[in-house]
């Protein structure tokens, strides 16, 4: 196992135990508002709440990977003054940026309510969320400083502390009776919360103050949209791809169904957890490694494209197999409907991961325009599904459209960094993979046609035997040795 790969391993292990904690938070958050909100208010709250998500793309215009990018550069040259240089940059142009959106949804708040949501009651949380949207700038500006610093532990930190205060703000809020805008209200006080600890770590991890550098620095400002225009496309697009199904659905159909649609696709981005703790390190160690050493980058990516499908596809054939258990333990009997969205999207996530590996791989290299060029076309392409399957087929549609975006992102993707830089693609691991996948499958799905146990416990019990027989497999196949088992657990517990 290459040094990057271990150092990507390690990296992403610490973040993955932070993000898991953070998506229980997240997860019994959603829950909390499946039982106390009407399936109505839950459909508007997150009608709204996927509006506002949308406008994330514009965030600092995607500069942020570019935010990154130069860090690590000028960490590496020992040049605190560019950093601060990027930084104050950076920060100069989200105040423009966010304080520009976030007046555009406050003053179109009432027309939005009446000819969008069409509901009185959006009108309330589009404010807030609204306002919420512009104190984001504080998290971006220090989570772009962490990462270029390669301060995992602290990063991973923020998101895990804005969901505690969410989770602690909503049943405050709740108690004392305020129903639809409490979660609202309670984003409004995390972010509040999160900007305070994002302020105490930038002063921990960098001189900010001690170091001088002009708040506008045309050159730095220059450097960062050379590198971020494409980004800012691609931002953009992403943004599409993942908010475009509520927002579809909230033009042309029901709120019940935005309601149905953000329960599946709430529980197939568990998946997404995987990749984006591997992302958050990929992109300053590709930056880093793209100068100094390129063969271990090939070697790396080899390794680390096993591992992210031999991880990802267990998780997907969960919640292919069980999907209706678990909704109905999670959310209720009355969001069973979502299913069948959600065998869909959970299979879309397979190709999602290795997507959200790829773009950042193509960005450590210096790769901003074909990183734009791949999500503007898989933007495209989800928006024309959307449009063109969801005003008649519901959420079926709009669960077909993000696989049929996601499936093209990946394989564009792979195919643009096997002509830049040559890596080699391990087809044959991922072949023997899926034959693997495959006996899991088949596994579980015997056992859970016997009916000697209640359902939960037989379903229970089906996932544990199928895994155990895809990890052998695997074994079996020659796609992880024993070896490098080994190698990965003493990786994970070393201290």
């Amino acid at each position: 196992m290459t040094n990057y790969t271990k150092q990507v391993i390690r990296s992403a292990t610490i973040t993955l135990v932070m993000m898991v904690l953070t998506a229980g938070l997240g997860y019994v958050w959603r829950f909390v508002l499946a039982r106390k909100l009407t399936i109505e208010e839950f459909g508007l709250f997150f009608a709204v709440f996927g509006f506002v998500n949308l406008f994330y793309g514009f965030k600092g215009l995607g500069l942020g990977s570019g935010v990154v990018r130069f860090i690590t550069e000028f960490r590496l040259s020992n040049n605190p003054v560019g950093v601060k240089k990027i930084i104050n940059s950076y920060i100069f142009i989200q105040v423009i940026v966010f304080g520009v959106l976030s007046l555009i949804m406050i003053f179109c708040a009432d027309l939005l309510a009446q000819y969008y949501f069409k509901t009185e009651e959006s009108f309330s949380l589009l404010l807030i969320l609204a306002t919420v949207f512009f104190f984001t700038i504080g998290i971006q500006t220090v989570q772009g400083l962490l990462l270029g610093y390669r301060r995992m532990i602290e990063l991973s930190t923020v998101e895990f502390i804005q969901s505690l205060m969410l989770f602690i703000a909503t049943l405050i809020f709740f108690y004392f009776g305020s129903s639809l805008l409490a979660p609202a209200y309670a984003y409004a006080v995390s972010f509040i919360i999160t900007v305070g600890w994002c302020i105490f770590l930038l002063l921990r991890s960098f001189s900010f103050f001690k170091i001088r550098a002009p708040f506008f620095n045309k050159d730095s400002i220059i450097k960062l949209f050379g590198f971020g225009k494409y980004v800012f496309m691609g931002s953009v697009c992403y943004s599409i791809i993942l908010n475009f199904g509520t927002i579809t659905l909230t033009y042309f159909r029901t709120l019940p169904e935005v309601a149905i649609y953000s329960v599946a696709f709430s529980l197939a981005n568990v998946i997404r957890f995987i990749p984006r703790a591997i992302t958050i390190t990929v992109l300053p160690l590709t930056s880093e490694l793209e100068i100094q050493n390129k063969q271990k980058l090939l070697l790396g990516i080899s390794k680390l494209y096993t591992f992210l499908i031999a991880g990802v596809l267990p998780l997907s054939l969960v919640l292919m197999l069980i999907p209706g258990i678990i909704i109905k333990i999670l959310f209720g009997e009355k969001y069973l409907a979502s299913a069948e969205p959600l065998q869909i999207l959970a299979f879309s996530m397979t190709f999602t991961a290795l997507y959200m590996v790829n773009q950042n791989i193509l960005l450590g290299i210096k790769q901003p325009k074909e990183f734009g060029k791949i999500i503007v076309l898989g933007g495209t392409l989800t928006f024309f599904f959307s449009v063109l399957l969801t005003p008649f087929y519901g959420v079926i549609g709009t669960a077909l459209a993000a696989l049929f975006g996601a499936v093209f992102t990946a394989a564009y993707s792979i195919w643009r960094i096997w002509k830049l830089i040559c890596p080699s693609i391990p087809w044959k691991n991922w072949i023997l993979t899926f034959f693997a996948g495959i006996l899991f499958a088949t596994v579980s799905l015997f056992i859970q046609q016997i009916n000697f146990f209640q359902s939960y416990i037989l379903s229970g019990f089906s996932i544990i035997m199928g895994s155990i027989f895809y990890v052998f497999a695997l074994h079996v196949f020659k796609v992880v040795s024993f070896s490098e088992s080994m190698s990965l657990v003493r990786l994970l517990i070393k201290k």
